[in-house]
């Protein structure tokens, strides 16, 4: 069974299909996820528990099936789901956890529940090893000069290679970054996590 037929047959089961190699690196790894709806915490919960990550970053919409900015009387849904992730990331071991709250976050909220979270501005340059980052929840307000530029919150700005710098969508895919040999992963969402992000109100991003 070749690698493309697991990850097709991963996702179409609701799963997070890790490669072979990534899974038994001995290399450090950094996880990135963007705009994740509470229906994929269960499989981003195992996928974290299998790949033990050192460092994670979150680039905002930690709960994407809920658009708290175009509706903040779903808070205390919010917060109850917001509160599950939050001890996801918590018991995953990683020695560093970046978030960049997103326009359909509550900032002063996750700061309150993951004191031990970095809570960074959108923009915030970073350095990981000898990794230059720049994280931002929307693409947007990327700051030039690092070399690898995560982000989310809307497709408009696709992931690439431009310049020898990479800029890397949260919300195409989940990033597994390895340090320091920095390789980047790809691996595809469950099916039917476009469906939660966008349905639950309605309305785009």
């Amino acid at each position: 069974m070749n690698e493309q037929f697991k990850t097709t047959l991963y996702k179409m089961c609701g799963q997070i299909y890790i490669p072979y190699d990534l899974k038994n690196s001995k290399k450090h790894k950094i996880l990135h996820i963007s705009d994740t709806p509470y229906n994929i915490y269960a499989p981003l919960n195992r996928l974290i528990k299998a790949l033990k990550p050192d460092v994670i970053v979150h680039t905002g919409d930690m709960v994407d099936d809920i658009k708290l900015e175009i509706c903040p009387y779903k808070i205390d849904v919010y917060k109850k789901s917001v509160r599950r992730l939050i001890r996801i990331l918590e018991n995953s071991g990683a020695q560093s956890i970046y978030i960049v709250p997103g326009n359909h976050d509550d900032g002063k909220y996750i700061k309150k529940e993951a004191p031990s979270f970095n809570i960074i501005a959108e923009g915030t340059l970073i350095s990981i090893g000898d990794m230059s980052f720049c994280l931002s929840h929307d693409g947007c307000n990327i700051i030039d000069g690092a070399m690898y530029n995560l982000y989310g919150h809307s497709k408009n700005i696709r992931t690439t290679k431009a310049g020898g710098s990479y800029y890397l969508n949260g919300i195409e895919h989940i990033h597994v970054l390895l340090y320091p040999d920095e390789e980047v992963y790809y691996l595809p969402y469950p099916i039917g996590t476009n469906d939660a992000r966008f349905n639950r109100c309605k309305i785009s991003i």
